[in-house]
């Protein structure tokens, strides 16, 4: 008994640790009411150095494209970062919140306890099925270089219009 135990708590835990969503992404419902930007993630080239101050890719709430660049506040730096879009690799957006799976998982995958001997088939069908289903959850309120292009990528800013002439940038935070 104390193995299904420690077997049920090693599941809770793991499914209950799923990744954070920034907490300024509105709910789906609430999609026409935010207001910040979107979480976007700016991922450098493969051969190109001293971009982002060493760091690999950048992420952070989208505050404005302009013609030739990409304002992000940082979360790394607390700071509005200017990056060149012929800078950008690739990048990835994410609008809203993901529903969240992280109760339900535990007990979707505990009641299989009641199958028996049948555990042990049922247990890694019903696992599997959970991250595939929470994989594809993110994924719908996502989207990524190849399927959206910077005009249109202007909707998901803090300020799709470009920042006011009465905005510094410096106190964007």
């Amino acid at each position: 008994m104390s193995t299904k135990c420690f077997i049920s708590m090693l599941l809770l835990a793991l499914f209950s640790s799923s990744c954070m969503t920034p907490k300024y992404l509105p709910s789906s419902e609430n999609l026409d009411v935010n207001t910040h930007g979107s979480y976007i993630i700016i991922n450098k080239p493969n051969n190109y150095s001293n971009f982002f101050k060493g760091r690999k890719s950048i992420s952070g709430e989208l505050i404005s494209i302009e013609n030739d660049s990409i304002f992000v506040l940082s979360n790394y730096s607390h700071n509005c970062e200017l990056i060149l879009k012929k800078d950008v690799r690739d990048f990835e957006l994410l609008y809203a919140k993901p529903k969240n799976y992280g109760l339900v998982a535990p007990i979707f995958v505990l009641s299989t306890i009641s199958h028996g001997f049948f555990l042990a088939i049922t247990a890694p069908i019903n696992i599997m099925s959970f991250i595939i289903v929470s994989k594809f959850e993110k994924k719908e309120f996502t989207y990524d270089n190849s399927n959206i292009s910077y005009d249109r990528l202007k909707m998901f800013a803090r300020y799709p219009q470009g920042i006011p002439a009465n905005v510094n940038i410096a106190d964007i935070k």
